[in-house]
C-alpha cells in the first residue's frame, strides 16, 4: 500500500513538471494530495482540473523578442510583417551570415515568429552570402570518351622546367587504354619538339587514333595540327582552366617524377641528373600493377594490330582547304543531291566545314564528295566520254551487231561440234516449257478430333 502511494504521488509531481520548467516549489504551489487507489485518480476529471488549475498559475520567465509582450505562439507576434523581415535580416547579419540550417535552428531555439520559408527566403536575398559562398551551378555529369583497344587515344604533356642544363624539360605520352607510358627529355617546348617526340614514337608503335592534350602553346600550334591531320590522326584538347580533362597525363607526370627522385635519393645521385634515372623509372612504371586497370601497363599494351599510314589514310583533296560538295539532307524533289561548302580541316572521320551564310559545323566524311579543280577533257574522263557513232555499210546495216550475232551463233553451235556425241543432250531437253519438279513426298491428312473415334 505504501508503495502504491508513493509511486502515485512520483506521477503527481512527474505531471506538475510537464506544464511547469521549474519546480513547484519555487512558484508557491503546493503538491497535489493523492487518493489511496491511484487508479481512481488517473482516470478522474478532477485531477486533469486541478492540473489545468496549477498550469495557469505558472507564469513564464521568458517574453517576446519583438514586441516584448509575455509569452505566446511564436506564429502570433502582433508586430508587423515587414518589420519582422528587417528584424530577420538584422539577425542574420549579427551572427555572421548562417546558412539555413543554422539559422533556422536559432529561430527556434529562442522562440521567434519565422517560419522555415522567411529564412530561406532571407538567405537567399542575402548578397553578401551570394558573393562570399557562392552557390555554382551543378551540370549533369558527362560521360567521358574512353578507349576501347591499346594505342586508339594517347594523351601528351610537358613536365617542366627541371633542375637540369640540358634538358630542362621532359615531354609525356601516355596510353589511355593501358597506361603504358612514354617520356623524352626536351631542351625547350617547342612545336618542333613536339614533332620529333611524336614521330619518333610512331615509327615504332605507328599511329594512333587520336592525340588528346591541354591548350599549350605548342600542341595547338598550326605545325603540330597540320602534322598529326597528314598521318591521319584526330587531336582534341581539354577546357582552359581544367586540368582534369588530361587527368592521365597530370598523374603520370606525378608518379614518374616521385620513381625519379627515389631512385636518385637510393643512388646517391643529384636531381639534375634526372635524365640518367629516366628509363629505370619507366621500367618501373610499366612492370608494375596498374590498380585502375588491374593489370600491368606492358600485358594491356603489346596486343593490337599495328596502324601504318598507307591503307586507311585520308585522301589528298580532304587535308587542303577549298570546296568541297556536301550531301544534302532536307531537298525537294527537283533539288539538287549536294551543295558547295569550304573544308576547314579533316581527320579520319569528321571535317569542319563552312556553309556560304558563314556558319560552321562538323559533318561526317561519308557525306563529302570531291570538288573539280580543273576543266577535264572527254578523253580524259572515262565517265563523261562520248559514245562515237557505228559505222554503217551501204545496205544500212551495223556491222559491228552482225559480228557479234555471227560470234554468239558459233558460240551456240560449238556443243555441237564435240567429238563425243554421246555427251551431247538431246533437242527435247533444250524445251523451255519444262515442268517444274515437284515434291513426292505423300501427304496425309491432318488427325482431326473426333475422328480416332470408333462407332
Amino acid at each position: 500500500m505504501a508503495i502504491s502511494k508513493a509511486r502515485s504521488l512520483e506521477f503527481a509531481q512527474r505531471s506538475s513538471s510537464i506544464y511547469c520548467s521549474t519546480p513547484c516549489s519555487s512558484v508557491g504551489v503546493e503538491p497535489l494530495k493523492k487518493s489511496l487507489n491511484p487508479e481512481v485518480e488517473l482516470s478522474s476529471a478532477e485531477t486533469h482540473s486541478r492540473l489545468n488549475a496549477m498550469s495557469k498559475t505558472i507564469k513564464p520567465d521568458r517574453k517576446c523578442f519583438f514586441c516584448g509582450q509575455t509569452f505566446h505562439s511564436r506564429y502570433k507576434c502582433p508586430a508587423k510583417r515587414s518589420d519582422l523581415g528587417s528584424n530577420l535580416n538584422r539577425i542574420h547579419d549579427t551572427l555572421g551570415h548562417p546558412g539555413v540550417t543554422r539559422l533556422h535552428h536559432f529561430v527556434r531555439s529562442k522562440n521567434l515568429s519565422f517560419s522555415l520559408n522567411d529564412v530561406r527566403e532571407t538567405c537567399a536575398r542575402c548578397r553578401i552570402c551570394a558573393q562570399i559562398k557562392p552557390n555554382f551551378y551543378k551540370c549533369n555529369p558527362q560521360v567521358l570518351v574512353k578507349a576501347t583497344k591499346p594505342w586508339e587515344r594517347i594523351n601528351v604533356d610537358f613536365k617542366g622546367p627541371l633542375k637540369s642544363n640540358k634538358s630542362p624539360f621532359m615531354f609525356v605520352v601516355i596510353d589511355e587504354y593501358s597506361r603504358f607510358p612514354f617520356a623524352f627529355p626536351c631542351r625547350n617546348t617547342s612545336a618542333l619538339t613536339v614533332v620529333s617526340c611524336l614521330s619518333t614514337l610512331f615509327a615504332v608503335f605507328g599511329l594512333p587514333g587520336y592525340v588528346h592534350s591541354d591548350r599549350g602553346t605548342a600542341f595547338v600550334s598550326k605545325e603540330v595540327k597540320d602534322y598529326l591531320h597528314s598521318c591521319g590522326v584526330a587531336t582534341s584538347f581539354t577546357t582552359p582552366y581544367h586540368p582534369t580533362g588530361n587527368s592521365q597525363c597530370e598523374r603520370l607526370n606525378q608518379t614518374l617524377w616521385r620513381t625519379i627522385k627515389l631512385i636518385l635519393k637510393s643512388t646517391g645521385v643529384s636531381e639534375s641528373c634526372w635524365a640518367d634515372a629516366l628509363p629505370h623509372a619507366l621500367h618501373s612504371v610499366r612492370s608494375l600493377l596498374c590498380t585502375s586497370t588491374n593489370s600491368t601497363p606492358h600485358d594491356r599494351f603489346f596486343s593490337f594490330p599495328r596502324k601504318s599510314m598507307v591503307g586507311n589514310s585520308v585522301p589528298s583533296w580532304l587535308l587542303t582547304p577549298g570546296p568541297v560538295f556536301l550531301r544534302k539532307f532536307v531537298r525537294n524533289k527537283g533539288d539538287e543531291l549536294c551543295s558547295e561548302v569550304e573544308l576547314l580541316e579533316a581527320n579520319q572521320t569528321y571535317a569542319r566545314v563552312r556553309f556560304p551564310n558563314g556558319r560552321e559545323s562538323n559533318v561526317s566524311l561519308n557525306d563529302l564528295a570531291r570538288f573539280p579543280t580543273g576543266e577535264e577533257t572527254p578523253s580524259t574522263n572515262p565517265e563523261t566520254k562520248q559514245a562515237e557513232p557505228c559505222p554503217v555499210d551501204i545496205d544500212g546495216h551495223e556491222p559491228s551487231r552482225e559480228v557479234s550475232n555471227v560470234e554468239l551463233k558459233s558460240s551456240d553451235e560449238e556443243p555441237q561440234e564435240s567429238n563425243h556425241p554421246e555427251d551431247v543432250p538431246d533437242d527435247s531437253s533444250r524445251n523451255l516449257d519444262v515442268e517444274l519438279r515437284r515434291s513426292t513426298r505423300v501427304r496425309r491428312q491432318p488427325d482431326r478430333y473426333g475422328h480416332f473415334v470408333s462407332h
